[in-house]
């Protein structure tokens, strides 16, 4: 496995000149953004998202889903997108793994209940026709004795 691309970041100071800019098409946002970096994930909120990566759009439309809490989306998105590119999944695949967790959040209340777990994202995935990301390894995580 080879260590992972470092990702810019982009001030904040940069996105908020883009908004005053008066961008309101989201490709539109991600292009101007990613005159400061190479790739840009704008989410669409019950949408999906969209990712820039080179130049090269790609957008990922989130499955059918009832919202109950949107608590947390945006975190477990960044986490499942985090997760499939580390993992090696090409953009397509991690940017709908990352839609998938972030949809599948908004059905529950994620503050109390919390998020679904691995075991629960990959057979949801595998039912939606997902692969694997190349370099997954299944991870067993213990509970600790209380």
């Amino acid at each position: 496995m080879t260590a992972p691309v470092p990702r810019d970041k982009i001030p904040a100071q940069r996105r908020l000149e883009i908004l005053r800019a008066g961008i309101t098409d989201p490709a539109g946002a991600a292009r101007r953004l990613a005159e400061q970096a190479p790739r840009v994930v704008v989410t669409l909120g019950p949408d999906g998202a969209l990712e820039l990566d080179r130049g090269r759009l790609v957008e990922a439309h989130a499955p059918p889903h009832r919202v109950l809490d949107t608590t947390g989306a945006g975190d477990l998105f960044m986490a499942a997108y985090a997760w499939a590119d580390l993992n090696g999944a090409d953009v397509e695949e991690r940017m709908r793994w990352a839609v998938l967790y972030a949809s599948m959040s908004v059905g529950v209340p994620t503050a109390v209940a919390g998020a679904a777990t691995i075991d629960v994202l990959l057979e949801e995935g595998a039912r939606l026709g997902l692969e694997l990301p190349a370099w997954h390894q299944p991870v067993k995580i213990e509970e600790e004795a209380r």
